[in-house]
């Protein structure tokens, strides 16, 4: 919006940047008054985005680009975070295959490699064979997400039994509870 009055999408185009290669819409008003105006943005999913700005009669820009997510799409990522990390770790304890919990993660194929080799590292210290976890029990689990970067911080407490060969290779059974 404009002065509160909607830009119709005629006056938009989407761009690609050269450097980020994001896509994004460009609004290119014609013809406007000098003098100031405020314009907001709005977009699901995200906070409303607010500026005065000074058109000063020459060919002026105005970039609003810094739009922060809103409180219930960080709640909804939290959310999706919690679940997506219990199916991780029960996949893990059943040591299934990252296949099978691949499409939790991104597509890039450069960083889905590196997920994939922690994955595989996960299951490996669940599951070796002087040391593993026989059940999980995720708990009080907690999640903080930054409206800039939509990622979430986990904490989380888990009891489980775990099972360890000693030094002369009789198994220990261990129940614990950690902080994680």
């Amino acid at each position: 919006k404009i002065d509160g009055i909607d830009v119709s999408d005629k006056y938009a185009k989407a761009e690609e940047d050269d450097y980020t290669e994001k896509e994004y819409l460009v609004y290119t008003i014609p013809r406007i008054f000098r003098g100031q105006h405020y314009i907001s943005v709005t977009q699901d999913g995200f906070q409303e985005l607010r500026d005065a700005y000074y058109v000063d009669g020459y060919d002026n820009s105005c970039d609003m680009t810094d739009q922060m997510l809103s409180r219930e799409t960080m709640e909804k990522i939290d959310a999706l975070a919690v679940t997506n990390m219990q199916i991780i770790y029960q996949a893990a304890l059943n040591k299934q295959g990252f296949e099978t919990i691949a499409d939790l993660f991104t597509s890039d194929p450069e960083k889905l490699g590196d997920i994939e080799s922690e994955y595989n590292d996960l299951v490996s210290r669940m599951n070796s064979e002087d040391y593993w976890v026989s059940s999980l029990d995720i708990q009080e689990i907690t999640a903080e997400s930054d409206a800039e970067n939509p990622s979430s911080n986990l904490t989380f407490s888990c009891s489980g039994n775990c099972h360890r060969k000693n030094y002369s290779g009789e198994i220990e059974d261990q129940t614990g509870e950690a902080d994680c």
